[in-house]
């Protein structure tokens, strides 16, 4: 019987690779995202991560249980406590980051086999001060103070609750805007694999909450947790 793996942020460079590798593994794909994923096997459609959004996500999957559930939505802007944009950067990085989190989370709660493992995307930069990007800080370390909590949550006793931290992600945003050196940044196949180990196989798992910091140097790609 297939397994089903949702994934917040389905569309996204993240999304759509988690989406691609586990849909050639033969799971059943399920993407929720501001615009539709045509290769999942079920795709979505949300204007925005609000309580009247991600129930309708709800109401149209039904019955449908899932045995993965990944965040993979995210942005990053920069911004200091003196920028004049400070409160919009602040607010878009809750919006894009945390609010995200926290509707995976929700789906979670109400989708998720006994079993099963939900896992959030923070950042490892969030693990110090972020003085020059205030908000994507805030953000982050919010995500990464939920993963703790759900791995305290009753109705999600028997299942997983991790985060990855990435350090830098090879995506064509980043490539845009950040110089290389390409080799120190970790390809999305090597996350999506890593993903779907964790999704597939309850023992290669790390202990449930576990913040997982995903480091790539010179092409070798390392996975510690903090």
């Amino acid at each position: 019987m297939s397994k089903n793996v949702l994934v917040f942020g389905g569309s996204g460079s993240l999304g759509s690779a988690i989406v691609n590798l586990f849909k050639t593994k033969g799971w059943n794909t399920i993407s929720v995202d501001f615009r539709d994923n045509t290769n999942a096997t079920q795709s979505v459609s949300i204007t925005s991560s609000n309580e009247s959004e991600v129930k309708r996500v709800l109401s149209v999957l039904g019955s449908t249980k899932v045995d993965s559930i990944i965040c993979a939505a995210g942005g990053w802007v920069g911004g200091s406590i003196v920028a004049d944009d400070y409160f919009q950067s602040v607010q878009k990085m809750l919006d894009f980051n945390l609010s995200s989190a926290v509707a995976t989370a929700f789906l979670a709660g109400k989708l998720l086999n006994t079993g099963g493992v939900v896992v959030l995307t923070g950042a490892k930069s969030a693990t110090v001060p972020t003085a020059g990007m205030i908000g994507y800080g805030i953000s982050k370390a919010a995500t990464h103070h939920l993963i703790k909590s759900l791995a305290e949550t009753p109705e999600l006793s028997g299942s997983s609750s991790l985060g990855i931290l990435p350090v830098t992600l090879d995506t064509p945003s980043n490539r845009q805007y950040m110089p290389g050196p390409y080799d120190d940044w970790t390809p999305l196949e090597e996350v999506a694999d890593k993903l779907f180990q964790w999704s597939n196989d309850s023992a290669t798992r790390p202990t449930n909450g576990s913040l997982v910091v995903v480091e790539t140097k010179k092409n070798v790609t390392t996975y510690s947790t903090i």
